[in-house]
């Protein structure tokens, strides 16, 4: 027990220090710039920033730590929601709904446009094939690319229309979250938290990695977000110095792209292990193993009522044979010290 605390409290530390500290120590550091600079009542002086950086001891440097870690322990409790709104979760008010599906109608299109360009690309290149004629080089070169180009652009939405999410990254998630379970007739996001009970050590290790990779490229978007805000606020009456915040939008644009990159490394990590430990759950939950997928499916939609918290109605459970009992043997009679008879 106090091997697995060690290793919990371990796990959570690294994870603490890369999602919640790293971003807010930039975060701090930033706002100290701006404020050393004057930023506050005017434009900027670059000699403040050279003030302050002669000015940095260890004190300070301590000082600044303990700052970032207040501002990541207040933080830290709310990267679910963060990420959350990321996805495109924006509550029931009436301009988060209409935002929500303008967004939604929008990603509805570009999901139609990029199905429609895969569509056209297999479709001129089966002609050609038909034609018996062989493209040039060039027309063959652009018709690899629009094919991959395509494949690649639908892999960031789910297979169907209904699902699709306001956010790109919502939507990589939630293909993810239907689609990893779908070969077995239930979503992952009803598997995953029960097989992450059975599934070994490493691989958990595995999916929680990639859940960590995604965790830090969202807080760094949202940190780098708040960071411009923060630069549109200070420098919206000092002239040109207000393109100075574009620096911190293009790196929140950019770590949000990572993000959706380390989505889809996280959404396969998932299936991966929803994949090769679902027959551990079976076995955990006292359930006959299916013999295809077809009785695999049918065993789903017979235990969707337990993911649904609905009591379960026709299931049968086959439980492990007991171990037989052990049988001890005989004592040896004790050894004597007598010498044999002659």
């Amino acid at each position: 027990m106090t091997g697995l605390l060690s290793g919990a409290r371990q796990t959570i530390g690294q994870y603490f220090s890369l999602v919640s500290f790293l971003p807010s120590l930039f975060l701090v550091s930033y706002c100290s710039v701006l404020i050393s600079t004057g930023a506050l009542t005017g434009p900027p002086d670059h000699s403040g920033i050279r003030d302050a950086l002669a000015k940095v001891d260890l004190g300070g440097a301590a000082a600044l730590s303990l700052v970032a870690l207040a501002v990541s322990v207040v933080m830290h409790p709310l990267q679910y929601m963060i990420v959350q709104l990321t996805e495109g979760y924006w509550g029931l008010g009436t301009l988060s709904r209409r935002t929500r599906s303008l967004a939604v109608d929008r990603h509805i299109r570009r999901r139609e446009a990029i199905y429609e360009l895969r569509k056209d690309a297999e479709r001129v290149r089966a002609a050609l094939e038909q034609s018996g004629k062989a493209p040039t080089a060039d027309v063959y070169q652009e018709l690899l690319t629009l094919h991959y180009e395509s494949w690649r652009l639908s892999s960031d939405y789910p297979e169907s229309a209904d699902h699709v999410m306001p956010t790109r990254l919502g939507n990589v998630l939630r293909r993810y979250e239907v689609g990893a379970g779908e070969p077995f007739g239930l979503p992952a996001s009803a598997l995953l938290p029960l097989v992450g009970l059975v599934a070994p050590v490493n691989e958990l290790n595995y999916l929680n990695d990639r859940r960590s990779a995604m965790d830090l490229a969202v807080r760094t978007a949202a940190v780098f977000a708040i960071a411009f805000g923060i630069s549109v606020v200070f420098f919206w009456d000092d002239g040109l110095w207000l393109l100075t915040a574009l620096v911190p939008y293009a790196l929140a644009y950019l770590s949000y792209r990572g993000a959706i990159v380390q989505a889809h490394d996280y959404g396969n990590a998932m299936a991966n292990v929803v994949a090769m430990n679902r027959f551990a759950l079976y076995e955990r939950l006292h359930l006959e193993l299916p013999n295809n997928v077809q009785e695999e499916r049918d065993l789903h939609g017979k235990l969707r009522p337990m993911f649904d918290l609905q009591p379960l109605q026709t299931l049968t459970f086959k439980h492990p044979e007991p171990p037989p009992l052990a049988v001890g043997l005989a004592p040896s009679p004790p050894a004597s010290n007598q010498p044999a008879p002659e």
